[in-house]
């Protein structure tokens, strides 16, 4: 079997399961389950049983030279894209843009779960984070009293990561326990993944979707995970430029520590010739109080991840697109 064609086995397999949970999240809220009924009401250790029968049992699926994103863009009249030339107008030199690669529908599937179901995810995503760069180190976490669809997400999100091969090891203990234990694998695709690209994935899926759907019969352009030189000769990279009919804005996003990387934002604002209604950071390790403040201090729209479907929507919504600034 080719790698294409694995691809395209775990892909169709997530969406039976997503199926197969659906129809027992309706279950649950069937009129039997909410009168009462235990006899209809699928108990923990099903949920658990449901949601490790993700994939089909077979080897990690290896993925070599993974892009940190790909490009989606539109030409101008058949010619040299906007985003291209808007760079090149503020003397930023373009190194590489990113090509789409056969691992871009697992590696978005899986960015997808994890962002859409961050706040419950966030415990054990964050510990086994904190592991990436230490040899043979567990994670734990315990998840007894929570709600039947929490412990679900969680032993569905662990054997995902297991089954690509970015985790070592990955158990669910059932009740009583309710203990879910997990590994790091060492693998390089992981740790890229874990430790932040699926944000710079989420962000693009996220992204791409609000302006299909709300900016649509307009001229488009997303320009995600471009290598750049500065105009002071620094190298550095962009998560995400877009464009409607020709308006800029620039989304950058950290998964932890954000504080030492707000004054090289600021510079990078400042090259792009944008305004902080323009230059977006997304933070998954800041409530909205904090992230007002850093918009306060910084010339920089900071957002939490919570609330990034709003502001996409905010700003993708004709006829105005507020918050873009024509920069031609």
């Amino acid at each position: 079997m080719t790698f294409h064609q694995e691809v395209e086995d775990i892909v169709k397999a997530l969406g039976a399961l997503q199926d197969r949970v659906r129809r027992l999240e309706s279950r649950l809220e069937s009129p039997g389950v909410k009168a009462g009924n235990k006899s209809a009401r699928p108990t923990e250790d099903q949920i658990a049983d449901l949601a490790t029968l993700i994939l089909p049992a077979s080897k990690p699926v290896e993925i070599t030279n993974p892009p940190s994103s790909w490009t989606i863009h539109t030409a101008v009249n058949g010619g040299t894209p906007f985003l291209e030339k808007f760079l090149r107008s503020k003397n930023i030199k373009i190194k590489e843009i990113p090509a789409p690669g056969d691992e871009d529908a697992v590696l978005d599937d899986l960015a997808r779960e994890l962002g859409d179901n961050f706040t419950v995810l966030r415990e054990f995503y964050k510990r086994l984070k904190s592991t990436l760069s230490h040899t043979n180190w567990n994670v734990s976490v315990n998840l007894k009293g929570r709600p039947q669809r929490e412990i679900s997400d969680h032993a569905r999100f662990g054997e995902k990561l297991k089954r690509l091969g970015f985790l070592e090891y990955f158990r669910y203990e059932k009740s009583p326990k309710c203990l879910l234990s997990a590994r790091a694998s060492g693998s390089t695709v992981g740790a890229n993944f874990l430790s932040g690209g699926w944000l710079e994935r989420y962000l693009r899926l996220r992204a791409s979707g609000c302006m299909h759907r709300l900016a649509g019969g307009r001229h488009c352009e997303m320009l995600a995970g471009v290598k750049i030189t500065l105009p002071n000769g620094k190298e550095g990279e962009f998560d995400l430029l877009c464009s409607v009919d020709q308006n800029v804005c620039w989304f950058e996003v950290k998964t932890g520590a954000y504080q030492e990387h707000l004054q090289k934002y600021t510079r990078q604002s400042r090259s792009l010739g944008l305004g902080a209604d323009c230059s977006h950071l997304i933070l998954t390790e800041a409530d909205e109080a904090t992230c007002a403040a850093l918009s306060a201090v910084h010339p920089l729209t900071v957002t939490p991840l919570a609330k990034l479907e709003f502001l996409l929507e905010r700003l993708f919504t004709p006829p105005s697109l507020p918050g873009l600034v024509n920069r031609q």
